[in-house]
Order: structure tokens, then sequence, then C-alpha cells
């Protein structure tokens, strides 16, 4: 039972940073998406979605993380590291928000082939990539940080936030 303890807080502990920073930048990203649509008298349903989008995300970057390729990245130099996995992340990212927005259409048509010709003429484009460039944006200052993070060690956690120093490669 003790393993299975230490086993959960040690995953509840490298959560913590994505899952926190994923709740923030999901909710500013649903925030903005309903202040433009706001515009076109359409409400939509923001803290929810957002919430449960930031946690499959942070999860799928947690394991993304364990990739093996992904390992290797530490050998590159840090720009190469940080650009990859920023890249990676917006992958993950965009998809998860295909899906977020393909669901309620497959529902309403009755399957994805319908979903998906609908979502293709009935989506704001301009809306759709202004949100995908910010959490790109957002999503390579976390790369940089969790880099920096694993090749200085704790002295960025130290200056930034004053806390104790845990084990190198975790944010």
């Amino acid at each position: 039972m003790r393993k299975v303890f230490r086993f959960i807080g040690k995953e509840l502990k490298e959560a913590l940073a994505p899952t926190t920073f994923f709740l923030l930048l999901f909710h500013l990203a649903a925030f903005t998406k309903a202040l433009m649509l706001e515009s076109y008298g359409i409400t939509v349903a923001t803290a929810s979605v957002a919430t449960i989008g930031a946690l499959i995300v942070a999860k799928a970057i947690l394991i993304a993380d364990k990739l093996p390729w992904v390992g290797r990245l530490e050998s590159k130099p840090l720009l190469i590291s940080v650009l990859w996995k920023a890249a990676l992340y917006a992958l993950l990212c965009l998809v998860f928000r295909l899906v977020e927005e393909l669901m309620p259409l497959a529902t309403k048509h009755g399957g994805m082939t319908a979903a998906l010709q609908h979502f293709l003429e009935e989506v704001s484009w301009p809306h759709f990539w202004v949100l995908q460039i910010w959490l790109l944006i957002a999503l390579v200052l976390y790369a940089a940080v969790v880099e920096l993070d694993t090749h200085l060690g704790a002295g960025i956690r130290k200056v930034f936030l004053g806390w104790p120093q845990r084990n190198a490669g975790h944010p």
C-alpha cells in the first residue's frame, strides 16, 4: 500500500507544473474565445471544457516527455530541444482542440464525417488560428522554462520562487 501512495505522490508532483500551466493557458484561451464569440452573440461553456482539456493535455505532455526520442533531445543545443518539444506539444494541443470542436458536431450531425464537413465550413479560421498561435507562443515559453530548469537544476526554482531543490529533469 505504501508503494501505491508513493507512486501516486510521485505522479501528482510530476503533473503539478504542467497541469497548473495548462489550466491557466486553457482558461485564458477559452476566455479569449468567449470574448471573440461574444461579439457574434454566441456563448460557450468555457470553464469545464478548459479544465478538462488542460488536464488531458498536461497528461499527454508528461507521456510525450517519456518518449525515447524526446530523451535524446537532451544532448542537442537547448534551442533545438525547446523548439522540438514546443512543436510536439503544439501538435498535441492542436489534436485536442480539433477533437474538442468535432465531438459536439459529431453528436449533432450523426458522425465524424458529417462533423468534419460542418467543421470545415463553419469554423472561423481567423479565430481558430489566433488561438493556435497564442498557444504555440505559450508552449515555446513552457518548453524553454522546463529545459532551463533541466539544464540549470534547481537554481531557476530557487531564484524565481524560492523553492527548494528537487530532482533535475522534473519541472
